[in-house]
């Protein structure tokens, strides 16, 4: 009988020690965790966390899911969770559906290019006590930005002799015009010089956009305008992004580091001394960075 007493009052002790080891270790825990893009294609895109608590928390501790929304579209789901109770690290691979990326994207420039992104985490510790944690960071991220074009004058010749020049565009300033149909719509304001001695009617200006060699939409002038001779001018134009591309336009973003080349051939529809001129501008490309996965990792070590 004595034995037996010994031996519940040893395994009472160790429950105490080892209860103690827990509480000191959850309320010492001070985590870090890191966050890289893995595999990416046209279709999804991974996630690989990594994690180290500083110290084993000595806790079985059971994944059954790891969600990431982001304006409340589901777009990341948990494929592999990795921990072990005698081991300070853990790791996660998320899975990322990129057709709900573009919806949450869209959603996201739907509010002023501001979101919310949330990661939840489902399970179990010990196999009984229930674990639903949410983490959630708001995200501001410019990408209109890069959308900022600029072309210099240039001579147009008519067999062999220039009879003027076409307006140069010193820049270009866009906002979202939200969606029709499969497209998204860019509302893309040029503002454009005219080095001649007389007025220039522009009456058309259109666009071919691409990311990465990678043709993305169109667009064309809202509204025809007249330059002034030697003066300034802004015209509008209408850009029609093709989201069907999208999620090709992301995998390539991603494997470059989440930056991409925005290009745009713009083409200029004037008059000039009463002649109709229709004349290709290559303008100049623009560098568009993101940092969402740093987003990510403010989040986690939030």
């Amino acid at each position: 009988m004595g034995a037996v007493k010994n031996i519940l009052l040893m395994a009472i002790l160790a429950l105490i020690i080892w209860g103690g080891y827990v509480a000191y270790a959850v309320l010492t825990l001070h985590p870090t965790f890191n966050a890289g893009w893995g595999y990416v294609n046209e279709n999804i895109t991974e996630l690989q966390i990594s994690g180290n608590l500083g110290r084993p928390l000595l806790v079985p501790l059971s994944i059954k899911g790891v969600t990431l929304t982001l304006n409340n579209i589901e777009i990341a789901t948990v494929k592999r969770f990795e921990y072990h109770a005698t081991s300070s690290k853990v790791s996660v691979v998320v899975v990322m559906s990129n057709a709900n990326l573009i919806k949450a994207f869209i959603a996201y420039m739907n509010n002023g290019e501001r979101g919310k992104a949330t990661l939840h985490i489902k399970g179990t510790l010990l196999g009984i006590i229930p674990v639903n944690q949410s983490l959630s960071r708001e995200i501001h991220e410019d990408v209109l930005s890069g959308f900022n074009f600029t072309a210099e004058s240039r001579p147009i010749t008519v067999g062999g002799v220039e009879i003027g020049d076409t307006p140069a565009i010193l820049g270009t300033r866009t906002e979202w015009g939200g969606t029709k149909g499969n497209y998204a719509i860019i509302i893309c304001h040029a503002r454009l010089y005219n080095p001649n001695r007389v007025p220039v009617p522009v009456k058309n200006i259109s666009y071919v956009i691409r990311v990465d060699g990678i043709k993305l939409g169109n667009g064309s002038i809202i509204k025809g305008t007249v330059i002034p001779a030697n003066g300034y001018g802004t015209v509008n134009a209408r850009i029609l992004i093709n989201t069907a591309v999208l999620p090709e336009v992301w995998a390539a973003h991603v494997k470059a580091g989440e930056e991409s080349t925005v290009s745009a051939t713009v083409y200029l529809d004037i008059s000039l001394l009463g002649e109709n001129y229709r004349i290709p501008i290559e303008t100049t490309s623009a560098r568009v960075k993101t940092n969402f996965i740093g987003t990510l990792r403010n989040l986690l070590n939030g």
